[in-house]
This record gives structure tokens, C-alpha cells and sequence, in this order.
């Protein structure tokens, strides 16, 4: 069994040493803000030895200073000149009694005193901003954006990096503005050590507001092994240059590392999986008529059907219909426009009660042919599937489950949320139904609306056989590699990493279907495919938290329900896929 390294810090500090060399201030206002804005934070970075100034939320903020007899007064003389300063009060505080995660958070944040031609630190509004020189985009000559990560540092010590965008004045036109105008937000200038300061009165270069451009969203990819440049401009990257600069800086009263637990169980998700899912839809389809309607019938749309029939032919020997109506006795695709195309006439409304049915836009299938039939048969089948009340596209029966398990979802709407319960017989049989308020099933009602309080962002739980009930709830924790051994290997030049002994050594942690206990408490994610894995992993494994609300369950007997890839289409389920039967079933409700 591997361990799993997630990013919760465990932190050894040495007080007394901190109490010698710095002094940290705590900065407070009897108001419920700070009148002067995001230029408090700023502007006190000025004053002379201030390393770093540190702000989470409210009416409060922290500064880290060197240590000197005329700190106290400076800053108090600072802030007093401040609009609203006679409500604020400046007291000197010792390092033990500050929150663990803000007296770290200064130290990262002090950081941005750190020069180096890859990367950049900025301590900005009080946060912590960082970037890759190949996170600036440029224009005409210029720097027009700057992508940058937030690392921050929360109350339970989780390690979280989110991805910012500061825009140049320039792209004005091309931001959409709405709660505030662009004369309201703080402005920054790019200087000439290529970190972003608060904008002066005179200064004159072009100035960035951190807004993105309209409908234009910057992904920074979790992690690049291609070669050790491309690693160290992923977000591991980062956070493995962020850890090891403040260890090596602040060796004597700082060292973070991060957190381990032994891996309890996992799937694996192998080539024949692969084999057996497309075994399964290909034996589905040599019983089933798929009827295609061109709801356009102009020559693009003709020659879109075409398309379509070829892909059929080619990757399932399937040779699909074309006809003018829907087919009770057939799965149906209607091929139609974006829906924007329509005004009064919206293909969409077509009433198709009864049938089997699935749109097809011709502008997106036009886009990604092969991807749009995958999408297309798995989501004619699972329809299907609910038409006939029993799952055809996983072999539920290898699963040797002699009870029934019964899956529930929470879905939220403006008369309050709406409960919906998925029973599956071991045979694979299953119904839903909406869980209602009424005299007969007040107490189930009731039980729901227990379950899911507080958790509207999660909205999901597991019932196993009425007696044991477990929910799963979306946490901050994401997984991480063994990047170190990653970045030695690659700084020799050794890119052989994805073979199956590398990936159990360095990236364990980032693949497949994993399950593991903290703290006395249940967690599982679900990461990529590794066998056979890119070079690329886009995003984090996100880690849930399987919450016992009643009895004992045994979530291991589970994972294999998120071990497919007919939910995302070549991608591992990040919840056990009769959710998505769910969610199917509720869209077809409404």
C-alpha cells in the first residue's frame, strides 16, 4: 500500500527564535471594514521593515516586521494618517499568539522579498500572488495579462492555490464589469523586477486590476512532466518551489511539510475495463435501432449525418437510420441547431414523452465528431436504462451484492430542495422516485432534510439497505505527488516516469480510484487513468469525505462504481455513477 499526500501542512516552529528576530503587529478597526480599502494593506509594505502583511477576512490584519525598537511607532504613525484612522488600534502580539495559519501565511507572504528570473512572489492586498514568466501573456510588445496563483493558507492549515488574473487597462473594453466599476478597483503596475506593486500617484505605466477577460477563463495545469521547466510551471511546481524556498529560508524556527496516510484500498482502473465497457456497448447496440432525424436538413446537416453514420459503422459496426419522425421502439438523435438559433420555433420544447431520445447540435458535433457519438451513445443508453428500469452499461452483477443499495440526491429549486432515491436490486433492477412530503413518509422526509442540511454545495448520500447510511460531502483537499523525487529525476534529464513502477513510486497519489482513512474519518478520490497516462494531469484529485450518519457502511465495496468511464467520456466518475442515472432521470422530470 502507497501513502497519499494531501495539502494539509504539518508545521514545527520554534516561538522564542520568531519573538527575537520579528515583530508582528495586529492591526484592528471598531468598523466593520477598513475605510481606506486594499491600499492599507499595500501602502503598509512600504514603511520601512515591513517584510509582509497578512489579511483573511473582517476587520483585522497582521504585519510582519524585522525587529526594531521604533517599529510600533512607525506603523502606528502610518496608519493614523489613514482614512479612518482613529478607530484603529495597533498591539504587538508574540508568536504563539497568533493563529497558526496566519503566523505561516506571513512568512509565504515574505517571500515576495525573494528575486529570481522564473518566478515571481507578490504579497498584494494583503494575499499571497505568484507567478511563472510563462504565465504572462503578452500583446503587441506588452504584458497584457499576468496569471498568477493565490496560495493560501486556511484555518485548519489546508494549502490552497487558486488561479488569478490581472489584466492590463488596456483590456478594458474586453472585461466585464458589474458590482464595480474599473475606477474602483485597487490598481497595480508591473515594475521592472517583474513584480506587481500598488500603482502611485505619478506613476505612469499601464495599470492591471485583477478582473479576466469576458468569457475567457486561465487553467494552470496541476502538474507537466514533460521536462523540469514545464514541471516547474505547473501548480506543483509552484507549490514545491513555495515549500522548499520558505524551509530553506526560515530554517530555524520554520519547517512545512505536508501530511500523510496510509492508502487503504483502491481500484485500478486497466485496460480491460476498457475492453469490457466497450464489449458491453457494442452487444448493446446489436439490438437496438438508432434512428436519426435532421431537424435542420439544409447540405451542413446532410453532411453531418453522414459523418455520423461512418463513425457508427467505423467504431461500433453500427449502421444507424435516418427518418423524418421519433421511433418508440428505436434510440433517437435529433439533430438540431445551438440553442440560441431558435427564437419562437425552439426544438428543444419538442415534446418527445415516451421516447428515447438525445439532441445533437450541429454546431458543436461539427467541433468534436468522435467525442459527440461516445457522448451520444452513452447518454442514449443510460436513458434507455431508465425506460427499462435496469442498468445495461455496467455488469452490476460481478459486483456479488446480496442487498440493495439505495443512492439518494439532493437537488436544489426554488420551492426548496427536492430529494430523489435510486433503489438497485443486486440483479441490477432499479427504480427512482422523488422522495415527497406527505403523511405516509413525513419521517423519511424528515431524515432527508437532516441529512442534507448544511450541505448544499455536496448534495449527495449513500443507503445501504435503510440501516446504514453514509454521506459524501466535497472537502478543500486535494492530493499530491511525490514531487520531489519528481523534480531530482527530471533536473538529470530522466522523463521515463509514467511506466507502471514510476507511477506507483511518484504518482500514486494522483491516479485511479483511492481510499483512506484520517483522523478517524473516511476519505476517497478519484483521480486519472494512470495506466496509460499523458504527460499532462490538468487537475488535482479532489478528496471527499464519506460522513457515517447512521450504522456502519462499508464505502470500499463501492469504489468500483466510480472505476468506469461512461460518465465522462474516457475519465474516471468523481461520484459512483448511479448519480448520474440520477440526474438523467431529473432532467428527463422536468
Amino acid at each position: 500500500m502507497q501513502k497519499i499526500r494531501i495539502n494539509k501542512l504539518h508545521a514545527d516552529l520554534n516561538y522564542n527564535m520568531i519573538d527575537e528576530k520579528y515583530h508582528i503587529f495586529n492591526i484592528t478597526t471598531s468598523e466593520k471594514y477598513f475605510k481606506q480599502g486594499a491600499s492599507i494593506f499595500d501602502e503598509s509594505l512600504l514603511e520601512e521593515n515591513v517584510l509582509s502583511v497578512c489579511f483573511q477576512k473582517g476587520n483585522s490584519f497582521y504585519i510582519l516586521m524585522n525587529r526594531a525598537d521604533a517599529n510600533k511607532r512607525a506603523i502606528v504613525n502610518h496608519l493614523h494618517s489613514c482614512n479612518g484612522g482613529e478607530q484603529i488600534t495597533v498591539e504587538l502580539k508574540k508568536g504563539s499568539e497568533i493563529p497558526k495559519h496566519i503566523l505561516i501565511q506571513l512568512f509565504l507572504n515574505a517571500l515576495s522579498n525573494y528575486d529570481d528570473d522564473e518566478l515571481a512572489f507578490n504579497n498584494l492586498t494583503g494575499h499571497l500572488y505568484c507567478y511563472h514568466r510563462t504565465w504572462l501573456k503578452h500583446s503587441k510588445g506588452e504584458i497584457s495579462q499576468i496569471h498568477a496563483l493565490e496560495i493560501n493558507v486556511k484555518e485548519d492549515l489546508l494549502l490552497l492555490s487558486s488561479v488569478r488574473t490581472f489584466s492590463s487597462e488596456k483590456l478594458k473594453s474586453k472585461i466585464e464589469f458589474k458590482k464595480r466599476k474599473f475606477e474602483e478597483y485597487p490598481k497595480y503596475v508591473f515594475g521592472a523586477s517583474r513584480t506587481l506593486r500598488r500603482k502611485l500617484k505619478d506613476d505612469n505605466e499601464a495599470a492591471y486590476i485583477m478582473r479576466q477577460v469576458r468569457g475567457v477563463k486561465k487553467e494552470i495545469p496541476f502538474l507537466l512532466l514533460q521536462n523540469l521547466e514545464k514541471y516547474e510551471s505547473s501548480k506543483i511546481g509552484m507549490i514545491d518551489r513555495i515549500i522548499s524556498l520558505s524551509n530553506k529560508q526560515y530554517s530555524q524556527f520554520l519547517n512545512l511539510s505536508f501530511k500523510e496516510y496510509l492508502e487503504a484500498a483502491r481500484v485500478d482502473y486497466k485496460t480491460e475495463n476498457k475492453n469490457e465497457n466497450r464489449d458491453i456497448i457494442t452487444s448493446l447496440l446489436s439490438n437496438v435501432k438508432i434512428n436519426v432525424i435532421d431537424c435542420i436538413g439544409d447540405t451542413y446537416s446532410k453532411t453531418a449525418c453522414e459523418n455520423l453514420k461512418e463513425l457508427f459503422l467505423l467504431n461500433y459496426n453500427h449502421k444507424i437510420h435516418f427518418s423524418t419522425k421519433l421511433c418508440k421502439s428505436a434510440l433517437n438523435i435529433r439533430l438540431i441547431h445551438n440553442k440560441e438559433y431558435y427564437l419562437d420555433d425552439d426544438q428543444y420544447l419538442s415534446n418527445t414523452k415516451g421516447y428515447v431520445v438525445q439532441h445533437i447540435t450541429l454546431e458543436d458535433f461539427n467541433a468534436s465528431a468522435l467525442f459527440a457519438v461516445n457522448s451520444i451513445i452513452t447518454e442514449l443508453l443510460i436513458k434507455d436504462d431508465l425506460k427499462n428500469g435496469k442498468i445495461s452499461l455496467y455488469n452490476w452483477g460481478k459486483l456479488a451484492f446480496n442487498k440493495t443499495w439505495n443512492f439518494a440526491y439532493s437537488e436544489k429549486a426554488e420551492e426548496g430542495n427536492r430529494y430523489f432515491i435510486m433503489s438497485i436490486a443486486p440483479n441490477g433492477c432499479f427504480s427512482i422516485k422523488e422522495q415527497e412530503l406527505d403523511l405516509f413518509s413525513y419521517n423519511e422526509y424528515s431524515m432527508f432534510v437532516e441529512m442534507f442540511e448544511d450541505k448544499a454545495a455536496t448534495a449527495r448520500c449513500i443507503v445501504s439497505d435503510g440501516e446504514n447510511i453514509s454521506i459524501l460531502s466535497d472537502t478543500d483537499l486535494f492530493t499530491l505527488p511525490n514531487y520531489e523525487d519528481i523534480k531530482e529525476r527530471l533536473a538529470i534529464g530522466d522523463t521515463y516516469l509514467r511506466n507502471e513502477i514510476a507511477r506507483e513510486e511518484l504518482l500514486s497519489a494522483c491516479l485511479d480510484v483511492k481510499f483512506f482513512r484520517m483522523e478517524d474519518k473516511e476519505y476517497f478520490f478519484v483521480g486519472i487513468i494512470g495506466n496509460g497516462m499523458q504527460p499532462t494531469i490538468q487537475c488535482a484529485a479532489n478528496v471527499r469525505a464519506v460522513e457515517i450518519y447512521k450504522g456502519n457502511l462499508n464505502f470500499q465495496e463501492l469504489l468500483p462504481l466510480m472505476s468506469v468511464t461512461f460518465v465522462r467520456n474516457g475519465q474516471l466518475t468523481i461520484l459512483p455513477f448511479p448519480i448520474k442515472y440520477i440526474k438523467e432521470y431529473i432532467n428527463l422530470s422536468n
